[in-house]
């Protein structure tokens, strides 16, 4: 009589390491522990501890790929309005979320969020987008506080963070100036503006 040993499935620790580290090392294609892995990933195969084990080791092993960085700005992925901004030496990008609970609205640590923003090739947010977001929600998306003057309920954003998203920053370049909105909402703030300006 033989005895059967079933092997431990791999982990979701595991699991979730092996996404991360074929997502950020370069690794070849027709190494087949990685590609089990990567099958895996896709739910085409099944992976056992033992495999997950050696797959680590040898990802750990390739080089990372060559890191991307989000430009600094407000950028819309999903319905999730994330702020691109620069570390403290300005060496690397960090982002947070914008986290919306119970009607209060507050600036969230993502990590990892820029570099898949920068990946994924996300516009930035233009003055529209904030400001559908901003009657949806009845708050300001770009400085996460509640809109209360009329005229700011009325745009859905207010003047000084329209400004914000339509000033010469790497947002601008994504800004849709075709879309009719978007125009009216950029003269808009660009008019509050120049009041305040004088005032």
């Amino acid at each position: 009589m033989t005895a059967v040993i079933a092997e431990r499935i791999a982990s979701t620790k595991q699991i979730s390491f092996i996404a991360r580290l074929i997502g950020e090392r370069e690794w070849d294609q027709g190494n087949p522990r990685a590609v089990a892995a990567a099958g895996y990933l896709a739910g085409s195969t099944g992976i056992s501890s033992g495999e997950a084990s050696m797959t680590i080791t040898y990802l750990l092993g390739c080089p990372r790929k060559e890191a991307t960085q989000a430009k600094p700005g407000y950028y819309l992925s999903g319905d999730t309005v994330v702020c691109v901004m620069w570390n403290q030496d300005r060496t690397h990008t960090y982002a947070k979320a914008l986290v919306i609970e119970n009607g209060r609205a507050r600036w969230g640590y993502t990590p990892g969020i820029a570099a898949r923003l920068a990946a994924a090739g996300t516009h930035p947010l233009t003055v529209a987008e904030a400001s559908a977001l901003g009657h949806l929600h009845g708050i300001c998306v770009v400085c996460a506080k509640g809109l209360t003057d009329p005229a700011s309920v009325k745009r859905g954003i207010g003047p000084v963070c329209a400004k914000r998203l339509t000033s010469a920053s790497p947002t601008t370049q994504a800004m849709d100036t075709t879309d009719a909105d978007n125009a009216a909402e950029v003269a808009l703030a660009r008019q509050d503006a120049a009041e305040a300006a004088a005032r």
